[in-house]
This record gives C-alpha cells, structure tokens and sequence, in this order.
C-alpha cells in the first residue's frame, strides 16, 4: 500500500498538536522514515519511529481514499512501545537479509488505552510515494511556525536545556510540547 498524501484539517491537527504536542510535519518525518507499521485489531494502521530530531512517536492512522493517510492521534513512545518497537524492527531486519465515523471517539479510545494491545503483530507493506518522501525532509511540507522572542531567566533555560536533553529531544520541542500540554488543560481539551 502507498501513502500519496496526508490528510490534515483542522479536527486532526489541533487534536495532535493541542492534545499531544506533536505538529503535523513532526508526525510526517515519522512516515518518511521507514517506521515500522502494524494494523489495529480495530481496523485502524499504526507508525512508529523517530522524527528527524530523534523524538519516538506513536501513531494512528487511517486510510482514506487512493492513498490518503489520515492521522486519528499520536503521542511519544512510552518505554514499553520502545522496547516493541526496538524488537520489531530487530526482527523485521533479519527478515529481509473500517472506516470510522467518529474519529474523536476513536482518538479518545487509542489515547486511553494505548496501542500495544490492539497490534496485529504481522508486518503491513506500507509506504510512501517517492515524491512525498523526498519533499518531508526538504521542509516543502513543513507548517510554518512562527517565532516569538521571551525573556527567561538563564538558570531556567539551563534547566529546560538539561530535561530536553534526558528525554533525547531539541529543546525547543520540549517547551512546545509543554505549551500544548498547558493550552489543553487551560482550554479542557481531553
């Protein structure tokens, strides 16, 4: 199966950035990297693999149409989805040498109750169109962000600088990651 597009509109892109801090080309460089794919007993498809900077994500996604992937949720790989991930893709090395109508209901499903239960564990030959690979990583994709300048206290950045760095991510990600966790408490998204 080959992925040609990705389907983002306003439902599913607030509901992974607000709701787990991860933007849409975040969850894209996850596709372009060869990430390793499973089918949900519930008919839905999961990816799971590095961005580009290195931060492991999990996500859930439907097809749609002629080739249309469409993200339901994602969220960063907890130790357990890393040590699966880790053996699956061990294996799958030595190998080679239901629509959904509600698809919030389906995002609140996943984000309670995980993934690792509901993987088929069998390999799904998936992947991206060559000319949707090579415009992830040249940032034709990218969503615009837009920067801001704060004043913070040096000691503060030193520290924000030190957790990036146990959790293995850039900085930058981990205070956007906790502005998306704040602006979903402050606005009661689940």
């Amino acid at each position: 199966m080959k992925i040609t597009e990705f389907g983002w509109d306003e439902g599913n892109s607030q509901l992974i950035v607000l709701g787990h801090g991860i933007e849409p080309a975040e969850a894209e460089e996850v596709f372009a990297r060869t990430p390793l794919f499973r089918k949900t007993e519930r008919g839905h498809y999961v990816a799971m693999g590095p961005t580009f900077d290195g931060r492991y994500l999990v996500l859930i996604f439907e097809m749609k149409g002629k080739g249309a992937a469409r993200v339901i949720t994602g969220w960063d790989m907890s130790d357990s989805e890393k040590r699966y991930y880790s053996k699956s893709k061990r294996g799958e090395k030595r190998m080679k040498k239901k629509m959904v109508l509600d698809e919030t209901a389906e995002a609140k499903y996943y984000d309670k109750h995980g993934v690792l239960k509901e993987i088929i564990d069998e390999p799904v030959a998936m992947g991206l169109e060559t000319e949707l690979r090579r415009a992830i990583p040249s940032g034709k994709r990218r969503r615009n962000l837009k920067n801001i300048s704060i004043k913070v206290d040096p000691l503060q950045i030193q520290a924000i600088k030190k957790v990036a760095t146990m959790k293995s991510i850039p900085y930058q990600t981990l205070i956007r990651h906790w502005l998306s966790e704040n602006l979903r408490k402050e606005l009661h998204i689940k």
